[in-house]
């Protein structure tokens, strides 16, 4: 557990060193969440039509998608776990002495995490929003936190185990080859 968290904190300090990418990201989040929060404000004051939100809820949502953004599967993905795999280097990654999952698992996790989590306070200073967003914005009463929270932990757990299944059948149909 030690190792994963050493990883954890190494590739989140490593992160740290593009500050004018961070700077630039947060900026254009905060400029696309205003813009975007602006558009439906003038829909919900001149629109015609009826919405099945308020336009407080819709303006919560719009930020936390700017915030979130970063948590979604596909954007920020290890360029360097896909060149080991395509180039055979990744017969390297399993000598390590560690799961091979847990260890790329840990690493996405600190390359999804680390960004959200610097663009978390000043996003949401900017948006003042806070989680969950279906608590937050009144979808679902506060009395639900509880069974919300856990339906989202019971959906965490099972994409990890279908992710561990599936990277363990992968790994015993791999062949290494080399002398």
């Amino acid at each position: 557990m030690k190792a994963y968290l050493s990883i954890l904190r190494q590739q989140m300090i490593g992160q740290l060193q593009y500050r004018a990418g961070f700077w630039a990201g947060t900026l254009n989040h905060i400029f696309w969440g205003v813009a975007r929060a602006a558009i439906l404000v003038a829909f919900y004051l001149y629109g015609q039509g009826e919405a099945d939100i308020t336009m407080r809820q819709a303006v919560s949502m719009v930020w936390l998608q700017q915030v979130a953004g970063s948590l979604v599967p596909g954007w920020n993905t290890d360029i360097a776990l896909y060149t080991q795999i395509r180039s055979g280097d990744v017969a390297y990654e399993l000598l390590r002495p560690m799961d091979a999952y847990a260890h790329w698992y840990v690493k996405s996790l600190a390359g999804r995490l680390g960004p959200f989590l610097l663009v978390l306070v000043p996003v949401l200073g900017a948006g003042l929003l806070d989680l969950p967003v279906r608590l937050y914005v009144g979808a679902q009463p506060l009395a639900r936190a509880g069974e919300i929270v856990l339906l989202q932990a019971f959906w965490t757990a099972v994409f990890v185990l279908a992710g561990r299944a599936w990277i363990g059948r992968s790994f015993r149909k791999l062949v290494i080859q080399g002398g």
